[in-house]
């Protein structure tokens, strides 16, 4: 597979007190040789490294969610977060032709990988909306009486936002069929 990344650096500054989100998109993109005599769907099936739960795809977004956080001990004993940073990253994976396409096969294969493209920033715009939100929920948590019970609360919202984000990104396949009602469909 042959790999060629662009990276695209964006950094969102969320202006709350404490609070910073941070984005890191990067783009790779795999071969499809193909020929006058060959299909797109079939250059694709034939380089695509894309394969989940048996299924292969033409293409994909891995994301992460990472966060950091800072509490402070106020006179009272108790504990606040006063700081939260919450890193988004995402890859995502797409074909580029090869080969010897005829101008046919580029015009057909360009409306295909722009629906393509739109769905796969669909995954990572979920992503980063989930980002938000964990930041967001983290900065409000209550006081507490001990660091260790902020830290689990804390750590216990990302968890539980990486587990929902997971249950969106299904979610979002099943409603556009993996992109086929974006677009993102090629037979031939």
């Amino acid at each position: 597979m042959r790999k060629l990344v662009i990276l695209f650096f964006f950094f969102l500054l969320v202006h709350t007190s404490g609070a910073e989100i941070t984005e890191h998109l990067e783009y790779t993109y795999y071969s499809a040789n193909i020929d006058s005599k060959s299909s797109i769907n079939a250059a694709l099936k034939a380089s695509s490294p894309v394969k989940k739960e048996g299924h292969l795809f033409y293409g994909d977004t891995e994301w992460h969610l990472k966060w950091k956080f800072r509490w402070k001990k106020f006179a009272d004993g108790n504990y606040k977060i006063s700081n939260a940073t919450v890193e988004v990253t995402g890859n995502i994976i797409l074909p580029k032709l090869s080969g010897s396409p005829t101008p046919t096969q580029e015009k057909k294969f360009e409306k295909f990988f722009s629906a393509l493209r739109v769905h796969e920033l669909g995954h990572y715009t979920l992503a980063k909306e989930a980002a938000v939100e964990l930041e967001k929920q983290i900065l409000a948590l209550p006081e507490m009486s001990t660091g260790k019970d902020l830290n689990s609360a804390a750590n216990g919202i990302g968890y539980q936002k990486i587990k929902e984000l997971k249950e969106k990104q299904k979610q979002y396949d099943a409603e556009t069929g993996h992109g086929k009602t974006q677009g993102a469909w090629i037979n031939g």
